[in-house]
């Protein structure tokens, strides 16, 4: 159901559903990009390298909004190479320094910054 124009978005950790405790990670993103009273400047991610297998963080505004898709976000490096990172690979989001959403994945347990 849409908000009413005019009336603010409810903060990232209302949105739920009764069967999920967390937005998922399409979801999140989504409302980074597109909602207008959030800053995707104070966000980062991480994401599980497989070859260097660790998370790597990437600020939110190395995104390439235009080449990403709902499987997959288009990230550029400090070079401004581009690499695609499929969003099931996504582990970690922080506004600043408090992280706000996390996945488990086959890397093992939470992993601090």
């Amino acid at each position: 159901m849409a908000r009413p124009k005019g009336e603010p978005a409810p903060p990232i950790d209302e949105i739920s559903t009764p069967r999920r405790a967390q937005p998922t990670i399409l979801e999140l993103l989504n409302r980074l990009r597109w909602d207008g009273e959030m800053d995707p400047t104070e966000y980062s991610l991480g994401y599980w390298d497989r070859v260097a297998r660790e998370i790597i963080e990437a600020p939110l505004t190395r995104v390439d909004w235009e080449d990403s898709d709902k499987f997959a976000l288009c990230l550029a490096d400090e070079t401004g190479r581009k690499c695609t990172v499929p969003l099931h690979r996504i582990r970690r989001v922080w506004k600043g320094e408090l992280l706000v959403w996390h996945r488990e994945g086959p890397e093992g347990a939470l992993q601090t910054r």
